[in-house]
This record gives structure tokens, C-alpha cells and sequence, in this order.
């Protein structure tokens, strides 16, 4: 793990946390359709005003979309729609429900009531105006409700709320330490990230994880969820670094291979140049359905002198983890991990290779058409 909070150290350093912390609801290209639940607001009061349906924009950072699995409510008044009555009741109107709990100032707190008592009080109408909008998007498209507060001008994303800001930085800690409604933090431990004894550690922060908590076999410490912090413990700054390294594994270093997904997790054993081993990396992203053909081959290689070069001329280290997965609904099934491969190892297997194929060239023209030699080579 300390591979990938460097990389959210990195990511982080110079940058807004929060943008790096914030999801795309359209990464998959299908959520297209904006919902906004519009609600104006003079003097502190709150009322329901319409439901607008925008276009998408480029920057899906200003609705501070931050999902949560299953039932539970997300970290924003952004949702996904799956079932728009099931989606608003459960996702987008419950969220107001919980306000007391968040960690807030009293005086947000009472605002986001007052937002709250405004939809509660007109849920029937808003709920009817989403779903004449929703019924009139292009097929196959999906989309998101989220809220919008305009006082005399157009109406306010939830990133220009610092309210909402604020609730998305604050939940850090609660992200990374509660889960199945139970919270697991440990006082004055040491983080198995950074090594560093801190005043609180979280149960609840490593991504990808090869047990759930929900299972006590999997618990140290008398077998107790809140005892799991045990387990893993990572503090908050390790917690939200290890977020962000998370983020940027899933959507710059996903690849297949011959139908197997693996994340590939570089490790430099001093850190000294993350930023230009990851651009070499990264650029990957555009082909990720890799083949282990000749073009493909003397491409990674290619690559791997420069890193090798650049981590010469650092006097670093550079080491490779892979991470196969297989992707239930959300969530990450590690099926197995591999880790420590130098990039001297890769250059072999694809040397390997060559030499293998021009032994068997004659009995693969012989044996395969076409169609399947682009499957096999």
C-alpha cells in the first residue's frame, strides 16, 4: 500500500484535495442526463422552485459526486439514478435525514434542515417533475439528480457551496472509519502506511482489500469490527492519499490481459520521480487491451528502457505489482496479486516470446486463419 499512497502523494502535492477526492458519475460515458433539484434561498429560508435538465459538463467535479455501495446513502446530494422513485426517496431525499451526523457547524447543520424540510415538503411534486424530465432523455442514456441553490441569480453547483466543501473534506475520516454502522478507530497507533505512530488510525482505508470485515474470522483483537482498525491501520493523511493513489490506478494503470483485468502498482523504492514514471505509465491508458505479439512487445520494452534510464539517472528503483481483479457491480475481487516484477523481467518473457513464435510461425500459418492468429500471437 505505501506504493500507491505515494502515488496519492503525488497526485495531492501542489493540488486541490478535493477535486482529487471527487468522482466522474460519467466515467462510463452512459450518465449524461442532469437532474437539478432547484431550491431558492433568501434570508436563510429554503424553498422548492423546479427541477432543471441540463447537458452534461466537462467538468463533473462541480457536483461533488463521492458514491457509496449498496442502500447507503452518498457523500453528497449526488446520486446515480438506478430507479428514479427508488433513487430520490432512498438516495437523494434520506440524505437530508442524517444532517445532526455530519460533521458540520451547528449552523450548517440547520441549513442543510432547512434545505431538507423544503423537499420533504414538495417530494411528491419534485418527484413527478424528475420523472417527466427522465422520460424524455435518449435511449440508453442514464443520468444523475443533484441540488442546486440560486439567491436572485442562476442557480449554484454544490462545489460552489462551501458548505458542501466542506461536508466532503470533513467525511474523510468517516469514509475510512466506519463501515457495516459501526466505527473502528484506534488512539495513538502506529499507521502501517507511514510508519509513523499518529493520534488516531482508521480500520476501514486500504482499497482492494483481500477480506471483508463483515466476516469475524478475518478480525484480529477478539474479533470485533471495531477492533479491525488492528488489522490495517492507516491514518487520515496516509487514508485520503491512498484515496486519491486509488483513483488514478483505476483510471490511468487498467489493463487487460488475454481477458484478465490487472492494475499495475509501480513502486519506486526512493520516490524520487513518481510524476515522470507515471506519465510514462499513464500514457498506456488509450491501449489498454495489450496482446503479446511482437508490435506489442517491442512497445513495452521500448518504455521499460526508458524508465530504466530515468530511474538510473534518479538513482531509483523502479519494481512492478500487479493486481488481477474481477469487477463485481462496484467492487474489486482480487483474485491475485503479484508483486516486486522489474522491468529487466518483462524485457525477458517478451524476448522469450519472439523466439517462441518464430519456432511455431510455420505450424500457426499452417493451423490458424486470421482471425485467429490476431487472438493467439
Amino acid at each position: 500500500m505505501e506504493a500507491v499512497s505515494r502515488i496519492g502523494e503525488w497526485m495531492n502535492e501542489g493540488g486541490d484535495l478535493l477535486s482529487n477526492i471527487v468522482e466522474n458519475p460519467n466515467s462510463n460515458g452512459k450518465y449524461k442526463c442532469i437532474l437539478m433539484v432547484v431550491l431558492s434561498e433568501r434570508d436563510g429560508e429554503y424553498q422548492f422552485s423546479r427541477v432543471d435538465r441540463q447537458g452534461w459538463f466537462t467538468d463533473f467535479k462541480i457536483y461533488l459526486y463521492k458514491g457509496k455501495k449498496g442502500n447507503s446513502t452518498d457523500a453528497t446530494p449526488t446520486c446515480k439514478i438506478t430507479e428514479m422513485e427508488k433513487t430520490f426517496k432512498k438516495k437523494f431525499l434520506r440524505w437530508f435525514d442524517n444532517c445532526e451526523d455530519y460533521p458540520l457547524s451547528e449552523k450548517e447543520k440547520e441549513s442543510l434542515k432547512k434545505m431538507g424540510m423544503a423537499i420533504e415538503a414538495n417530494k411528491e411534486k419534485i418527484l413527478a417533475d424528475l420523472q417527466e424530465n427522465f422520460s424524455s432523455r435518449k435511449s440508453g442514456e442514464n443520468g444523475i439528480i443533484t441540488l442546486g441553490i440560486e439567491n436572485n441569480d442562476k442557480p449554484k453547483y454544490l462545489m460552489e457551496i462551501p458548505l458542501f466543501r466542506n461536508l466532503l473534506l470533513n467525511k474523510g475520516s468517516e469514509i475510512f472509519s466506519r463501515k457495516y454502522g459501526v466505527e473502528s478507530i484506534g488512539k495513538d497507533a502506529k499507521c502501517s502506511v507511514c510508519g509513523e505512530t499518529k493520534e488516531e488510525v482508521y480500520g476501514f482505508a486500504i482499497p482492494w482489500a483481500f477480506h471483508t470485515f463483515d466476516k469475524p474470522g478475518f478480525i484480529a483483537g477478539g474479533f470485533e469490527v471495531s477492533e479491525s482498525w488492528k488489522d490495517t491501520p492507516v491514518c487520515c493523511e496516509c487514508a485520503k492519499n491512498l484515496e486519491v493513489g486509488k483513483k488514478y490506478i483505476e483510471e490511468k494503470l487498467d489493463f487487460s490481459f488475454y481477458g484478465f483485468r490487472y492494475l499495475l502498482v509501480p513502486k519506486l523504492a526512493l520516490g524520487r520521480d513518481v510524476e515522470a514514471v507515471l506519465r510514462i505509465l499513464g500514457a498506456k491508458s488509450q491501449k489498454r487491451k495489450l496482446k503479446l505479439n511482437n508490435e506489442v512487445g517491442r512497445r513495452i520494452t521500448d518504455d521499460e528502457d526508458e524508465i530504466l534510464e530515468l530511474v538510473g539517472n534518479e538513482k531509483d528503483f523502479l519494481s512492478n505489482n500487479l493486481i488481477f481483479y474481477k469487477k463485481d457491480q462496484s467492487s474489486y475481487r482480487i483474485l491475485l496479486s503479484i508483486e516486486g516484477i522489474l522491468p529487466s523481467r518483462f524485457a525477458k518473457i517478451f524476448k522469450l516470446k519472439e523466439v517462441i513464435d518464430k519456432k511455431f510461425e510455420i505450424y500457426n500459418n499452417l493451423c490458424f486463419s486470421e482471425a485467429q492468429k490476431e487472438k493467439t500471437i
